[in-house]
């Protein structure tokens, strides 16, 4: 979403995408701007309707500014999370860092880790920082 004007990103197909039609090739879902909305909105949704189990807490960050917590069957806005930033890789840090300065002891990110690295040494961070594959990887 955050690069619609890079190069490529208006060659292809437009499709109309629902959780239950089959996905396009790899290509024509992330060289067109749109199809890449939609699904994001798509597995965004999917989330938020996800039952947790145990004590775990799920962040989802989609196009809205304030990203959606899930836990067990509690769904709510965390609105001390929320940023107007345009760029993943900075959303997720920014997050990552507020999570932890607010005294989360654990974190799992499921995106480009190397990325908050050193994030997690210039903020003296103290917390569990861990990197885990989603689920099929």
């Amino acid at each position: 979403m955050t690069r619609s004007n890079g190069p490529g990103q208006t060659a292809g197909l437009r499709h109309r995408l629902n959780p239950a039609s089959p996905l396009p090739p790899q290509k024509v879902i992330i060289t067109v701007v749109e199809n890449k909305v939609q699904l994001i909105d798509i597995i965004c949704a999917e989330l938020v309707n996800k039952e947790l189990c145990g004590h775990h807490k799920l962040v989802i960050t989609g196009k809205d500014s304030k990203p959606v917590e899930v836990a067990k069957d509690i769904c709510r806005e965390r609105l001390d999370l929320e940023t107007f930033h345009e760029e993943t890789d900075v959303i997720m840090v920014l997050q990552m860092a507020r999570l932890a300065q607010s005294g989360v002891r654990s974190i799992s990110v499921m995106s480009v880790f190397v990325l908050l690295m050193p994030y997690y040494a210039d903020l003296r961070l103290t917390c569990n920082l861990t990197m885990k594959a989603p689920d099929g990887y």
